[in-house]
């Protein structure tokens, strides 16, 4: 009798319908709402990732902008584009590309070798920077120095290992580079840009964590339809020590109370 009773008994149904319309419309998810959340959808493999995997998997760094460090760069297209035609005789034409933050070891496993790595020490700020020098500069270069013939032949890359001419040619370059990123830095704060040797290997020239976010200025020189690119890569840490002076908007701006206004109120007031 008491089995006959319990079967009358009706239990409410505890499962949630996330597939019911009924339960509440916009708040139901399914497999698909899931997978556009995480990214993983298959609706467009092609298009750009979305979602929380975007976020993860990103390769852009988005970091503080540093005004003052664009304008040291763009002076820096000046002088050296001076320095280049007095160093090789020929119209030099240098232009800065970009700008932009990402990562060091994701900055290095980019470069397309052979290549140069220069490593350079910053001494008032204790710290070490990279410039880097595709294979189209190196050859220009040295066929410029070496009284090359001037044209657009494109330089072949030979895929072997660079001689002690070719990387002491190469040297000058990078040295002219450091002096004028020296001299363009004055307006900043004064600094000593010394290049300490030249590797052609990444592996050689890590002078920051993988994963430590670097500062990149993309240059390209164009020699007379011959040249290339070169980068500067200066780590957040290095640039630690004028951070705040780099984060101004113009040169010269304050950072915090003005005294010219300090003392302009005190000689007027004690009138």
């Amino acid at each position: 009798a008491m089995s006959d009773d319990f079967e009358d008994i009706i239990l409410p149904d505890m499962t949630p319908d996330f597939a019911s319309p009924a339960a509440g419309g916009d708040e139901t998810f399914d497999q698909a709402d899931i997978d556009a959340l995480f990214g993983f959808g298959d609706s467009a493999p092609q298009g750009p990732k979305s979602g929380l995997k975007a976020v993860i998997e990103s390769n852009v760094i988005s970091y503080e902008r540093l005004p003052m460090l664009e304008v040291v760069c763009e002076r820096m297209v000046r002088t050296f584009a001076t320095s280049m035609r007095n160093l090789t005789s020929d119209a030099i034409d240098v232009t800065l590309e970009e700008i932009t933050s990402t990562r060091f070891g994701e900055f290095m496993n980019r470069v397309p070798l052979p290549a140069m790595f220069g490593v350079f020490h910053v001494k008032e700020w204790e710290n070490y920077g990279v410039l880097t020098v595709d294979s189209g500069l190196i050859y220009a270069v040295v066929d410029a120095l070496l009284g090359g013939r001037k044209g657009n032949t494109k330089m072949l890359v030979e895929g072997r290992a660079f001689t002690t001419i070719e990387t002491k040619l190469v040297w000058k370059m990078v040295h002219l580079a450091l002096q004028e990123l020296s001299h363009s830095f004055e307006a900043v704060e004064p600094v000593t840009m010394e290049l300490e040797r030249i590797e052609a290997s990444p592996r050689f020239a890590a002078i920051a964590g993988p994963s430590n976010i670097t500062a990149v200025a993309t240059f390209r020189v164009d020699m007379e339809g011959r040249g290339g690119k070169f980068s500067v890569l200066l780590p957040y840490a290095t640039l630690e020590p004028v951070r705040s002076k780099l984060l101004q908007r113009f040169m010269g701006e304050k950072m915090g109370r003005d005294r010219m206004w300090e003392s302009h109120m005190a000689s007027e007031l004690t009138k």
